[in-house]
């Protein structure tokens, strides 16, 4: 009887490159999709990633030419492989292509989540702020305490202490690694284990890593969602015979006018509060990420059996840990955690030095509890060191030059509170535009290192890897800077 056909995974071809400053091989892993899959993708569609070879001789993998313009590429050529034996029907291709357009949405709304904190002035609470929030910091009322909260919690003292003595050999003793390395020997003390969370407990988890849920604001129920996203979907179809250009106006820059022409909908079921909309399509964008997990898992199985030599098992555990869905993550996978991968780069370093142990997963749960603790509060307390101060605009959207569109209903108080992972996110987005990047995996938000420089036609941003050290200034034109501003909810002037 004859061997059945080897499945087709698609080629690789390698580019060769050179040594890094780290010692490291570099070279370029282009993949091209199978013939049978072709006509599922454009012309010429072909999926890059880095290889490093250590000098161990181990392969690491990493997005190309950054994590945000390849996971919807990663995820379309995967989603054409699932395709070839799914077979999916209409909606199902449907939700998925949506998902792609909605998770590159998901930076500009606010509730996006990509805080770095790097320093003590990112822990602190101005003295103006301390009455209502009740103390002087946004630890995690908890941190440093075991299962059994006996003892103190840890101030920021005591953290950056703690950090100081488990920093790894070699570390320079900065406090952003002072904090990282403290924040996780707390993890250690006292971790969340996966067993003990259910798989929506999970998912709970993760959403409030990635999205701020605004305990001021209406929860939206489940029925709401469904129907704003069956509006979402009629308007996409009204918007066919768009421009690839005024599309991209329409669903990404003019976030307003899609809330309101969702919300004012008054054929079938009525208007709905343009609240309401908003964490819906939030809501939406989250249930995308799990339809990028699943597509993107396919894509790296036929890459990885795409390679000319296969991987190793280290280097395979380090692949799946990173590209396949987890069980521990509710099925959503590490890559999609990349605004919160520098936060939590020593944790995960931690799993892949010890597959077969479960304590460092539950020090990286814990760890995501406290990033949603602190970016929670830490917005909490700029909010109300804002209302007391009677600004209406916070320091880093000063130094940027923005100040928020003028609103005539409710949304104008969310709008004027302009969250600096906003800004962050923003002028990262502008960096990677002009191809800068570090040797840092991942290529994690870089920060607003001192203030910009701008004359009559272009402003100056400057900005350094807190990882790293690495610095750069970039120059963008005065107009161009106030059109991608308002594309993430930014007012430009």
């Amino acid at each position: 009887m004859a061997d059945a056909p080897k499945k087709d995974f698609g080629t690789i071809r390698i580019v060769p490159g050179q040594q890094n400053s780290h010692g490291h091989s570099i070279e370029q892993c282009v993949w091209s999709p199978p013939a049978d899959v072709l006509g599922e993708l454009p012309i010429g569609f072909s999926l890059s990633m880095e290889c490093r070879t250590s000098a161990s001789g181990m392969r690491t993998f990493t997005p190309t030419p950054n994590v945000f313009e390849w996971l919807p590429v990663a995820s379309l050529g995967g989603f054409a492989v699932y395709n070839r034996t799914r077979h999916l029907d209409a909606d199902e291709r449907y939700s998925h292509h949506a998902s792609r357009l909605f998770f590159s949405k998901n930076r500009r709304f606010s509730e996006s989540l990509s805080r770095r904190f790097t320093n003590i002035a990112d822990l602190r609470i101005a003295d103006s702020a301390h009455g209502g929030f009740g103390k002087t910091h946004i630890l995690p009322d908890d941190l440093g305490l075991g299962p059994s909260h006996a003892g103190e919690p840890w101030n920021i003292a005591e953290l950056l202490k703690q950090g100081g003595e488990n920093i790894p050999a070699g570390m320079p003793s900065y406090h952003a690694n002072k904090i990282r390395c403290g924040l996780l020997a707390a993890a250690r003390r006292n971790p969340i284990h996966a067993h003990s969370l259910n798989r929506l407990e999970t998912q709970s988890l993760i959403r409030r890593a990635i999205f701020y849920s605004d305990p001021n604001r209406p929860t939206v129920t489940k029925d709401v969602v469904e129907r704003v996203q069956v509006r979402f979907w009629n308007l996409m179809h009204s918007q066919a015979d768009l421009t690839s250009k005024e599309f991209f106006r329409w669903f990404y820059e003019e976030n307003d006018n899609l809330i309101h022409s969702i919300a004012k909908q008054k054929k079938q079921d009525g208007e709905i509060d343009r609240e309401l909309v908003r964490q819906s399509l939030v809501e939406i964008g989250f249930q995308s990420l799990q339809y990028l997990a699943l597509t993107v898992h396919v894509q790296m199985i036929a890459l990885a059996n795409a390679l000319p030599t296969p991987l190793t098992p280290d280097e395979r555990f380090s692949f799946e840990t990173f590209y396949h869905p987890q069980p521990y993550l509710g099925d959503h996978s590490l890559i999609l955690l990349h605004n919160q991968m520098p936060f939590l780069r020593e944790a995960i370093l931690a799993i892949l030095d010890a597959p077969n142990d479960p304590r460092p997963i539950g020090a990286l749960l814990r760890m995501l509890h406290y990033y949603a603790e602190m970016s929670a509060s830490r917005r909490d307390a700029d909010r109300r060191r804002k209302r007391e101060s009677n600004r209406t605009i916070g320091c880093d959207v000063t130094t940027l030059g923005f100040s928020p569109a003028p609103e005539a209903d409710a949304e104008a108080d969310a709008e004027e509170n302009v969250r600096r992972e906003q800004v962050v996110a923003f002028v990262n987005e502008l960096r990677r535009d002009k191809q800068i990047r570090c040797a840092c995996p991942g290529d994690g938000d870089w920060k607003i290192d001192r203030d910009t420089d701008a004359d009559h036609n272009s402003i100056v941003l400057y900005l350094s890897c807190p990882n790293c050290g690495g610095q750069c200034s970039l120059s963008i034109p005065k107009d161009e800077f106030a059109r991608k501003a308002k594309g993430f909810g930014l007012g430009g002037e």
